[in-house]
């Protein structure tokens, strides 16, 4: 080692690395639960009551997605509707508020700027 060269850690790559294999896992765990809805949406009552978790999926997913659509007592539908309407309002005004406090914090000058700034990160 050179003199006046000091060693700070890991080196930028090998972070980098670590980063990408725990963004995987993680993105990995919540991709799953994805998985399993949908292979839990191909198979019959019968076969999730008694059998438990199957990772492969079933065959009778237009069956079951008839019966929601025909035979269900509540519409199904008009929920997701409902909640897409919900989601769609809350994050506009969420966007909205943000830019304006974000604005704020940086057009303007306060005594406690870094303080709502670190507490809002």
């Amino acid at each position: 080692m050179e003199m006046g060269k000091v060693s700070k850690g890991l080196g930028i790559h090998v972070r980098r690395f670590i980063a990408y294999v725990v963004l995987i896992i993680l993105s990995f765990l919540c991709l799953v639960w994805f998985y399993i809805l949908f292979v839990n949406a191909t198979r019959s009552n019968a076969d999730i009551s008694s059998s438990g978790f199957s990772a492969l999926p079933s065959k009778f997913f237009f069956k079951n997605f008839s019966s929601l659509k025909n035979e269900s007592t509540f519409n199904v539908f008009s929920g997701l509707k409902n909640s897409l309407i919900i989601a769609i309002c809350s994050a506009a005004l969420c966007t909205y508020f943000s830019t304006m406090t974000a604005y704020a914090i940086h057009a303007y000058d306060f005594k406690a700027k870094k303080f709502i700034f670190t507490f809002i990160l």
